[in-house]
């Protein structure tokens, strides 16, 4: 290809797109292409179909196979590949808007367009690295000002055309550039987080779309492992990003409706990064992001009135921030909820009920997304961490149906409320030092709150870890009776559950037997008059479902397959697998006149279940529970 020389250098004068500037400029003449691309910036002429050709001719990515350290883009030999390359990157807006008025010439350019797109992300991370291209007319370096731009020319590239977009979702050359647009910092800190109308922050546009494809999303995630400590920047970076975005609102840099919108997108990157990389996860919960995104929120809240439109960012947050607390899979939801009950996660429903629309009776759907996050809230009080946490704030919740226009979320908040005081009774009625639990079927220590006799406390079996004694005494008849032949059954299940990070200690599985003990007794005249005659022993253990009884179940916000299937799951539980220990607990059943009962529901966790099943004893005139079993589904 001919260099750039003073006789064909001569052309690439005048203010229109002449047959001889083209020609130069298809020969590689640098000045040519410099006026070829002056004359299309300023609109003197139109971006045809033959400057198209060329320039998607000059985005090759093959020259900068010969960059190297010692062999630099700016050596003689290099800098005019680099520049021809600068003056084609130049006009890609000016491509995407011609293909805009011209469908038919995106037609017929798509493939080109298609093929160039590894390569022409190739060259815009080779821009970035030229420093003498981000200088202003002041001599000064405008830091950033490039990545702005080029998020905006890719912003605009995808949305083109699906296949543009499946192109740019395929590159490794693009994921990688986005992984350093979102990462980039100014030399004071801070991000360059610049919003456009109608489209917001375009860098944030990037990652979340990228992330959203499920191609892009793999590719991304493989790239972002190759960096060192990726995971921890990540999720600094991303949490970074949300509070300034508060900081600029504060500060009145930022739109209130900017700022809602970019921490809502940013959920989305989180999710999305989250759910599929166990270790971004974990750096994610590390840096307890709920309690962020939640503060957020609710300081970007402040001020809000009812027709500036933050309520549907609120609401549209608040079923983002649920998926985030329960879809991740490897995700601890108790302590998800009370990361975010941590963050204000009540005072952000109240916010969500002050900001209620008062006209929506053409709307009903919007007051069952918001009494459902509602009624999630509720159905997280099975985990005791969240009750710890919620005691905390007790009035607020008290508070919330205060604070309702509507009566069927009035009625939504007054259910939290109840059930909130009949789970934080039980949680209060525990001591903290004592034995809770006993599984010796002899010992009837159940829930007690007796210490042993030899003062030593629980003891929980080393073998299995899942069986656990209020002495030693109880240990060792439990384990000449039943568990010497179940231990190293119940060891290969404890291991798969921790495998699975699906985590169910004795102190939940006390909390939880202490509630499957006082719904009992609080329903026990319906128990009597539903359930009437105990089954026949030939059908096997005589179950008294509670399921109907802990209220309605409430899923997640996730797809629709997904809550099919939890549907399903959360019907008649699963056949239990009769072992020495289910036979004992239904021998002592059965007997004639035992005042015994046994009571079983399945528990939804998260993304894990608990099947438990509680045997109990009458005591007066109540029943308590002497034993408990467990399997996870």
């Amino acid at each position: 290809m001919p260099s750039c020389n003073a006789d064909v250098c001569r052309v690439a004068t005048g203010s229109r797109l002449t047959p001889k500037l083209l020609e130069a400029a298809e020969g590689g003449c640098d000045c040519s292409l410099r006026r070829v691309a002056l004359i299309i910036s300023k609109g003197s002429d139109k971006c045809t179909r033959r400057v198209i050709r060329m320039a998607f001719k000059f985005l090759d990515p093959e020259p900068l196979t010969r960059f190297t350290a010692e062999n630099p883009w700016y050596s003689a030999s290099n800098r005019l590949d680099s520049n021809r390359a600068m003056h084609c990157l130049s006009i890609l807006n000016d491509i995407a808007k011609e293909f805009d008025r011209d469908p038919s010439l995106m037609s017929e350019e798509l493939d080109s367009y298609v093929q160039s797109i590894d390569g022409t992300c190739q060259w815009i991370t080779h821009y970035l690295q030229r420093e003498d291209l981000n200088v202003r007319l002041t001599g000064e370096v405008e830091e950033g000002a490039a990545f702005v731009h080029w998020a905006g020319i890719l912003a605009v590239t995808h949305g083109m055309h699906p296949r543009i977009a499946r192109a740019l979702w395929s590159s490794t050359a693009f994921c990688k550039l986005v992984i350093r647009i979102w990462a980039f910092k100014t030399s004071t800190g801070r991000f360059k987080m610049v919003f456009f109308s109608n489209a917001g922050c375009l860098i944030l546009k990037l990652m979340r779309e990228c992330l959203n494809d499920e191609e892009g999303r793999e590719l991304l995630l493989r790239e972002l492992t190759r960096l060192p400590h990726f995971a921890r920047t990540f999720t600094a970076v991303t949490i970074r990003r949300c509070l300034q975005a508060q900081e600029d609102h504060l500060n009145g840099s930022t739109s209130r409706s900017d700022a809602l919108d970019y921490v809502s997108s940013a959920m989305d990157v989180i999710l999305h990064s989250a759910s599929h990389n166990q270790p971004v996860e974990r750096a994610f919960a590390k840096r307890k992001y709920l309690k962020h995104l939640v503060s957020t929120r609710v300081s970007l809240a402040d001020g809000a009135s009812r027709t500036d439109g933050t309520f549907v960012y609120l609401e549209e947050s608040s079923r983002r921030l649920v998926a985030l607390a329960i879809d991740i899979s490897s995700n601890r939801v108790d302590y998800n909820f009370g990361e975010m009950v941590d963050g204000g996660f009540v005072e952000y429903i109240g916010r969500l009920l002050d900001l209620f629309p008062e006209n929506v009776e053409h709307d009903p759907e919007v007051v069952e997304r918001v009494e459902r996050v509602v009624q999630i809230l509720g159905s997280q009080t099975i985990h005791p961490h969240v009750i710890s946490r919620l005691q905390e704030v007790a009035e607020s919740i008290e508070g919330l149906a205060q604070r309702c226009q509507n009566p069927a979320l009035k009625n939504a908040c007054d259910a939290l409320y109840e059930k909130f005081q009949d789970m934080g009774r039980i949680y209060s009625s525990f001591m903290k030092g004592k034995t809770y639990l006993c599984d010796n079927q002899k010992c009837g220590q159940q829930l007690r709150p007796t210490a042993s006799p030899d003062g030593s406390g629980s003891k929980k079996c080393s073998g299995c870890s899942t069986v656990v004694y209020c002495s030693v005494q109880c240990q060792e008849h439990d384990w000449a009776e039943m568990h010497k032949s179940e231990c190293s059954r119940l060891r290969v299940e404890y291991f798969c559950r921790k495998g699975r990070r699906h985590r169910y200690p004795p102190s939940v599985r006390a909390y939880h037997v202490a509630y499957f003990e006082w719904i009992f007794n609080r329903e026990l005249e319906e128990f009597e008059r539903r359930l009437g005659e105990d089954p026949d022993p030939e059908e096997g253990i005589p179950w008294y479902d509670l399921g109907p009884f802990l209220g309605p179940a409430v899923p997640s916000p996730t797809s629709a397959s997904e809550r099919l299937t939890r549907k399903k799951e959360s019907g008649s539980p699963q056949p239990v697998p009769i072992t020495k220990r289910l036979e004992s607990t239904r021998d002592l059943c059965l007997r004639p006149g035992a005042e015994l009962r046994i009571v079983h529901a399945s528990l939804f966790l998260g993304y894990f279940g608990v099947f438990l099943m509680v045997q109990l004893e009458k005591v007066g005139e109540r029943y308590e529970a002497i034993h408990s079993y467990f399997y996870t589904v």
